[in-house]
């Protein structure tokens, strides 16, 4: 029978302990839909090794989503990207553009490759005072010659990696007072982005059921901005039409600072703590949970050995489904897929990898919907019954 005990009494007990992970890019899958939700702490976090982070009091709000959208463009899937994600990208506080980021998972590293716009016409006549005033970006796809990194594996404390890339994205413009009539133009920015894993602890965010379980994390510390220039006709545009939409040449925008948490089996943070272009990271802007695949405070208790499981994807959509335990090595597991009415679906005999992961195909044949998984060790004993979701 499973016991289920709070994670204090866990924390203080010798018998269990939580030390340095590392994250390697068998421990990411590539992301479909994820959801995540603000939350407002109120004291500065922790930095350094072995820390306890507990965000678990602060509930979440504005829940909202993020789509990876898988890629099929042979532009981009040729040098091995996967999936693209949408970004708002501001030339002032009131005026921007959408463009999908085009991002390779790989064993090396998460990396954007490329980039893409379909076509979109603004009209500019808030600046200018003419509804005949537009800017125009047409539609274009291009590659990056240098990737712009989001991780690199392995993830371990003290490594760090940045990188620098150029964007050119084409634009017509059309001010009549400056006898400017569907002219060609480029916005260029160079985007700099630093990453350090500074740090690493166990974290625990809130759930509509209670504090989560205490995941092991390492702490990110991101640094990332971009510098802006403008052209029209092949030369830097004129001084008096960038002061009039209130933009500079070489301005400095998209100002990101964060603290980003990273544990295994997702892509996306656990928490991120948002400090806008504040380099100090001093004064907290926003901050994020990531609420899928979070589960409460549930540590499994079998014969005294006190452990943890954690499923990633779920829900998935059927084939490799990942099953990490921690603080325990299950001996000759067998896992079976049971559903809502009790029937067996599969069950086989597994292994364990070499980082506590045990790989389960599923195929592609299951239905949508919830099913019960369980693994029992030699001795048939369940010590693992969870449920997974299939959409």
């Amino acid at each position: 029978m499973q016991t289920k005990i709070t994670l204090l009494a866990l924390l203080l007990s010798p018998m269990f302990s939580i030390g340095q992970i590392s994250i390697l890019s068998s421990d990411i899958p590539i992301p479909a839909t994820v959801h995540v939700s603000s939350i407002t702490p109120s004291a500065a976090t922790s930095l350094g090794n072995n820390q306890v982070w507990d965000y678990s009091s602060y509930i979440t709000t504005s829940p909202s989503t993020i789509d990876y959208v898988t890629e099929t463009d042979p532009l981009f899937t040729a040098v091995g990207v996967d999936v693209y994600t949408e970004q708002f990208k501001n030339l002032t506080n009131s005026l921007g553009y959408y463009v999908y980021n085009e991002i390779d998972f790989n064993t090396s590293a998460v990396e954007e490759k490329g980039f893409y716009l379909d076509r979109q016409p603004y009209s500019i006549s808030s600046f200018t005072g003419n509804t005949s005033d537009s800017i125009v970006f047409s539609e274009q796809g291009k590659l990056l010659s240098n990737p712009r990194t989001f991780l690199k594996f392995p993830l371990t404390v003290n490594t760090s990696w940045s990188s620098t890339t150029r964007r050119a994205i084409d634009f017509n413009l059309t001010v009549t007072s400056s006898s400017l009539f569907n002219t060609p133009g480029q916005h260029v920015y160079n985007v700099m982005r630093k990453d350090s894993i500074i740090g690493w602890g166990t974290l625990r965010v809130y759930t509509a059921s209670g504090p989560s379980a205490a995941y092991e994390v390492l702490m990110n510390k991101l640094e990332q901005y971009s510098v802006d220039s403008f052209y029209l006709g092949g030369a830097p545009a004129p001084t008096p039409l960038l002061t009039a939409f209130g933009v500079t040449q070489g301005q400095i925008m998209n100002q990101q600072y964060a603290y980003q948490f990273y544990r295994k089996g997702s892509y996306n943070y656990l928490m991120r703590l948002f400090y806008g272009a504040d380099n100090t990271f001093t004064t907290l802007a926003s901050a994020f949970i990531h609420t899928d695949n979070i589960a409460p405070t549930s540590i499994k208790n079998v014969n005294d050995n006190k452990y943890q499981t954690i499923i990633y994807p779920n829900p998935c959509q059927g084939g490799l489904l990942n099953i990490l335990v921690i603080g325990k090595t299950i001996s000759d597991p067998i896992v079976s897929i049971i559903d809502m009415t009790g029937k067996l679906i599969q069950s086989k005999k597994t292994n364990f990898q070499a980082n506590g992961t045990i790989k389960l195909d599923l195929g592609y044949g299951l239905r949508n919907g919830n099913y019960a998984l369980q693994i029992m060790n030699e001795k048939h004993e369940i010590v693992v019954n969870e449920i997974i979701t299939i959409q």
